[in-house]
Formats: structure tokens, C-alpha cells, sequence
């Protein structure tokens, strides 16, 4: 009963501000339990700032409340602001594209014993459970520099509101409040591949979907439903990559395709900036990741850079926490590492750990971005006129984000200050994972291109103006 009541407040809660974002009631749903998660992350955010000490005795509970009445709030007045929907999903597409997914979900029946999911996010949830004296605490205390404690609050916070709504700290809620909202990510990704070409016909466009979002178990699957974020944040930012970087509409309008006309472009770039925003305040990886699209579509945008603010406000929000828990006390092993002292003194000895880390790293993700780039070679050679004519992106742009966050994972192993051999062992899997996934969305965004029908070649045209001409005598009646 409590995990059922905490999984049904977790999308209760989060659909206001959902529908605001999208404005369409099924997609609000499917988005709710992020958006939850986010309002989670503020009033913990909120306690530990502004909890001073007439205020340590307030509960959790009390921000929380506080958060999600002025967001219902912030939904009613964004409600008022007229802007079209996105595209909608009907019962079909919620069948075909999300049923299959509940069958691999079913592992969250497994005993909630993951070594990060206790020792860090449960761990982290229990301190914000217990208060503000106790969070600060937390953060400052040297004995937990095991648990990281300077990670973003995402999955911590939300797991800490369903405790709060159901008495109680039990771990197998944790486990099913982690898992929604690693399905619900996951589900985003696949509705951002669904409606990327409107074109083509619905059946395929959802088994399209389908596969994308099976790609979550391909690397580390058992994390998914294991109470670890890297799937999380992973699927969450992938999804931004399609909206930002292969659908195309967020920069300019590209006039109608298939048809249909594109999504608007500031529900397309809200949808986006919340899917960064949970990259960001789930892990430092996704802090890492969210700045490299934050980077690369500012140079894609760079015509529109009034659009590309809106990206860089995750990264922003992100950047805001690390200052918050640095100023608590919180550490972090990376930044501490001796091996960014020999790199600045000019000894080049961490660099030998870059090949064993390129090399665990193929081993991974080999295989998928290998397909991806004969995928793309043979799409561009083949159907690149096509892809521009249905309205997509070209496909530098998310190979530019692969390509970032490869830099960023080397240069994480290459400072790490712990052994190659044992780091790569217990954490490649699931750093991969956004690799992987961003190669399914290249790939599916190739397959649709092939199999969408011939774009009219005319739609972009200009109408040709007709010339005037005068009008015909009627005919003569010779009876009169």
C-alpha cells in the first residue's frame, strides 16, 4: 500500500506543471513523475539554504508543501499563456511503445540491496528525511566522503517526499519511486523518436519508439530498476539531444512537413531545458553532460542565441548546488585527486590510464557506435537530401555530444584517483550508457528517414501568384 500510494502521488503531484509545459493531459502524465522529482529537489534545495535555526525543526514535509503549492501556482499562470500542444499520444502508442517496457521493469521485485543505491542515494535521502540540521550535517561530515556527498539531490529528494508521504523510510519504496523515475525517462526518449518525422506511418514510428527505449537495458541493464540514477539521467538527456539536435524545430521553423506542422518551438525548448535540469541535478556526469549540449547547441544556434539561454539555465541550476554543498562542507574525491596536482606540475604519468579506459570503454559501446557510424555514412550518402527535406537535423550535431562526453569520461578516469583496473571494473558499464543510448537515437532517426514517404518537394515553396485575367463575356442568347 505505501509504495502504491507513493508511485500514484509521484505523477499526482508533478501533472500541473507538467500539462503546463506540454499542454497535452497524456504526455503530462508520462512527464509528471521528473517534474516531481524536480519540486522534490527544490524544497530540499530550500531547506538546506534557507532552514536556518528557527527553522531546523521544520520538517521536510513543510517544504514540500511549500514547493508544490507555489508550482501549481506557477502551472495556473502558465496554463493562462496560450501556446499550442505538443504532440499527443493515444492508447495504441501507450500499448505498443510503453508495454513492452514493464516486462524488463519487473526486476524492481528484487531485494532493494544495490551497494550505490544504499550507500549513496538512499543514504542521501535519509539526511534530507531528517531535517535541515541533520542534511547540513551530512554534507559537512568528513566519515561520509564514501557516499559523495557533494551529487546532486534529484534522486534522493523525490525518494525523501514519498517517505514523508507514506511515514515511513522503507527500502523498497525507495526502489520503486527510483525505478519510476528512471521508466519515465525512458519513456520521454521514446516519445521524442516517435513524432520526430510526422511523415511516417504510426505503426513503424512506434516500434521505432520501441526499440530506442529497450536500448536502456542494453549497458548495465540490471541498474535500471536497481535504485541507480546513471539510466536516469542518461535517458533524460538523450531525450533532450533528440528534441534539441535531430528533431530541428527548437531553432527555426522549417515549414511543414509530412503535412503536419512542426511542434512549437517553445514547448519543444521547455520540454528540453526540463530534461536537462533532471541531467543535471541527478549526477555530476549528467552536470558534465548537460554542459556539453549546452555548449554544442549554442554553436548550432548561434544565429538564435535567445534560445540557446534557455539550455544553459540547467547547467546554471546545476553549478548552483556544487557551490551550495562546497560551502557545506562537501567534498569530492575527483577534485582531490593527487593526480590533477601532477598534471598541472607538468607530469604526464595519469595519461597512460587514458588507453585502458578508451579501451573498457569500446568494449562497452563498441558494437552501438560503430552501427550508428555506418548508419550515418550510408544515411548521408544515401538519404541526407531526404533527412533535410523531412525537417531533420544533420547528424554532426549529436555525434558532437558523443563525442564531448567521450572527452569527459577519459579525463574522469585519467584524474580518478583510484585504480584504473578497479574504477573501470565497477562504474564503465554505467557512464556508457548515454553513448549508447544517443546511438540508438541517431540510428532511429536514419530508419525513419528511409521509411517516411517522399517529401513534397513543393511544400517549401512559395505559391506561384496567379495572373489576372479578364473575365469571359457570357454567351449571346440568339432566341432573343
Amino acid at each position: 500500500m505505501a509504495i502504491a500510494v507513493a508511485l500514484v502521488l509521484l505523477v499526482v503531484v508533478g501533472v500541473p506543471l507538467a500539462f503546463a509545459i506540454t499542454r497535452d493531459l497524456v504526455v503530462a502524465v508520462v512527464l509528471a513523475p521528473l517534474v516531481t522529482g524536480l519540486q522534490c529537489t527544490a524544497a530540499a534545495a530550500a531547506m538546506v539554504v534557507i532552514g536556518g535555526p528557527d527553522l531546523d525543526g521544520a520538517p521536510f514535509a513543510l517544504w514540500l508543501a511549500i514547493v508544490t503549492v507555489a508550482s501549481w501556482g506557477l502551472a495556473a499562470v502558465l496554463v493562462r499563456r496560450p501556446r499550442p500542444p505538443l504532440p499527443s499520444l493515444g492508447v495504441i502508442d501507450l500499448v505498443v511503445m510503453y508495454g513492452p517496457l514493464l516486462l524488463p521493469a519487473l526486476l524492481v521485485r528484487r531485494p532493494p540491496v544495490a551497494w550505490d543505491a544504499r550507500s549513496i542515494w538512499w543514504f542521501h535521502a535519509a539526511w534530507i528525511d531528517a531535517g535541515a540540521a541533520t542534511f547540513r550535517e551530512a554534507l559537512g561530515n568528513p566519515v561520509f566522503v564514501f557516499s559523495h556527498p557533494d551529487y546532486p539531490v534529484f534522486a534522493p529528494a523525490t525518494v525523501a517526499g514519498a517517505w514523508t508521504v507514506t511515514s515511513g523510510s522503507g527500502l523498497w519504496v525507495a526502489q520503486a519511486v527510483s525505478t519510476i523515475l528512471t521508466l519515465s525517462a525512458v519513456a520521454v526518449f521514446a516519445y521524442t523518436v516517435r513524432h520526430l518525422v510526422p511523415s511516417v506511418s504510426p505503426m513503424v514510428a512506434r516500434f521505432v519508439s520501441l526499440g530506442v527505449g529497450l536500448s536502456a537495458w542494453a549497458v548495465a541493464g540490471d541498474g535500471v530498476t536497481a535504485g541507480y540514477v546513471d539510466h536516469l539521467w542518461a535517458a533524460a538527456l538523450a531525450a533532450a539531444v533528440m528534441l534539441l539536435f535531430i528533431g530541428g524545430r527548437v531553432v527555426g521553423p522549417r515549414g511543414v512537413v509530412g503535412g503536419d506542422r512542426p511542434p512549437p518551438a517553445a514547448g519543444v525548448l521547455a520540454l528540453a531545458a526540463v530534461l536537462l535540469t533532471v541531467a543535471a541535478l541527478t549526477k555530476n556526469e549528467g552536470l558534465v553532460a548537460a554542459a556539453i549540449v549546452a555548449v554544442v547547441f549554442t554553436v548550432r544556434a548561434r544565429r538564435h542565441l535567445r534560445r540557446a539561454l534557455l539550455v544553459w539555465l540547467p547547467v546554471a541550476v546545476g553549478f548552483a548546488w556544487l557551490v551550495v554543498a562546497r560551502a557545506l562542507g562537501a567534498t569530492s574525491d575527483l577534485s582531490s585527486s593527487p593526480r590533477i596536482t601532477q598534471l598541472l606540475d607538468g607530469d604526464l604519468e595519469p595519461l597512460g590510464r587514458a588507453g585502458p579506459t578508451l579501451s573498457a570503454l569500446a568494449g562497452q559501446t563498441g558494437w552501438f557506435v560503430g552501427a550508428a557510424a555506418v548508419v550515418s555514412v550510408i544515411g548521408v550518402l544515401a538519404l541526407g537530401q531526404r533527412r533535410r527535406a523531412l525537417g531533420l537535423v544533420g547528424v554532426r550535431w549529436p555525434w558532437a555530444v558523443v563525442a564531448g562526453y567521450t572527452v569527459a569520461v577519459v579525463a574522469t578516469y585519467v584524474v580518478s584517483p583510484y585504480a584504473i583496473e578497479w574504477h573501470l571494473a565497477t562504474s564503465i558499464g554505467r557512464v556508457s550508457v548515454l553513448i549508447v543510448l544517443v546511438a540508438a537515437g541517431i540510428v532511429a532517426s536514419w530508419v525513419l528517414v528511409a521509411v517516411a514517404p517522399d517529401p513534397d518537394r513543393t511544400v517549401d515553396r512559395p505559391a506561384r501568384p496567379r495572373v489576372a485575367t479578364r473575365p469571359r463575356r457570357p454567351p449571346v442568347d440568339a432566341s432573343r
